[in-house]
């Protein structure tokens, strides 16, 4: 063999094991994982929140962390969207691999404690998932988790004082083992898909 072919067929080596590497490299790293809901990196504000659950306990969400907490707004008397939601997230949680299902804390809070009382709560989330946690307070105390996650919900009138409606946005908030926001839940995705957003979340507390 010449000096010259050797030269060659080591370059060529070298090439080749590049390439290999190269391919290797991208394989090993993966491709970024694109959410279905909207991700919210570096996310500061660290979200609590104090109220009442079912039991008529007093519930502390930042003593009560998981990997992964969803939290939702709405109240009992919504026609639509607010059982709509409820059924996706419990469908959510059933997609999740059956060992990770204890990583996800699935919490609704009213914003109608006028009706909503902590039982009614109680009573409204266990339909769904008896592991869902239903929360109601004072309407002080209401208006102040509320405030404190920017969530905006007005009363509009029906045809009687019991029979009126809350406006209220339709997304699901879902923060990390350190109480920090990192993804949003829009309505209409399919269990599948925020189940996988959510173990992006679990993963990465």
């Amino acid at each position: 063999m010449t000096q010259a072919r050797a030269a060659w067929l080591a370059l060529g080596g070298v090439l080749v094991a590049a390439v290999l590497g190269g391919v290797f490299a991208l394989v090993s790293r993966g491709e970024p994982y694109e959410y279905s809901g909207y991700a919210i990196e570096n996310s500061e504000l660290a979200l609590d929140i104090q109220l009442t659950d079912g039991a008529g306990e007093p519930f502390v969400l930042s003593d009560r962390m998981t990997p992964a907490t969803a939290v939702y707004f709405g109240y009992t008397h919504c026609p639509d969207v607010c059982p709509l939601t409820m059924l996706e997230l419990a469908a959510a949680r059933d997609a999740l691999p059956e060992e990770r299902r204890d990583d996800l804390q699935v919490l609704m809070v009213t914003v109608d404690p006028e009706r909503d009382t902590p039982e009614v709560m109680d009573t409204y989330v266990s339909h769904f998932d008896d592991s869902f946690i239903g929360l109601s307070g004072t309407p002080d105390g209401v208006r102040e988790v509320m405030q404190e996650w920017g969530i905006v919900a007005f009363r509009e009138e029906g045809g009687s004082d019991r029979s009126y409606f809350m406006s209220h946005p339709s997304t699901v908030s879902v923060i990390g083992a350190d109480g920090r926001l990192r993804l949003l839940i829009p309505t209409g995705l399919t269990p599948e898909a925020i189940a996988a957003d959510l173990l992006q979340v679990m993963d990465a507390s």
